[in-house]
């Protein structure tokens, strides 16, 4: 019994073995999931959710988180100096993040305009445009 137990173990591991090629097109969804999905929820909850305590007026919330989120998204690929203009962009859309939490005071928004850009981010890229 448990020679045969052992044996259909086998077969249904052997079933479940991902190839090569599937598992390049798993990783296509899985950096969806993590990219359109989970980066918003734990960035907006990190960089807006903890800190509107912290700040109370309005435009020290909305340039600080801002600057927080841009700064955190560049200095992981930071290669020279020149990278630092990265800042530019990441940091203005934290402020619009930032603006949208603080102006209606629902963190699901900014998490959805979060979604809604990396979204179009990922369509531009998978496409090639």
């Amino acid at each position: 019994v448990l020679a045969r137990s052992q044996e259909l173990y086998k077969r249904q591991a052997d079933k479940r073995r991902i190839t090569a090629p599937e598992l390049k097109e798993n990783q296509y969804w899985i950096m969806f999931i993590l990219v359109v999905f989970l980066g918003p929820i734990i960035e907006e909850l990190l960089f807006r959710l903890n800190f509107k305590e912290v700040f109370k007026k309005k435009w020290i919330f909305v340039v600080i988180t801002g600057f927080i989120f841009g700064f955190m998204h560049v200095i992981l690929s930071l290669s020279n100096l020149s990278d630092l203009l990265y800042l530019i962009p990441y940091s203005s859309l934290g402020l619009a993040f930032g603006l949208i939490y603080y102006e209606t005071n629902n963190i699901c928004s900014s998490i959805m305009m979060h979604m809604f850009h990396n979204s179009l981010t990922i369509l531009i890229i998978f496409l090639g445009i």
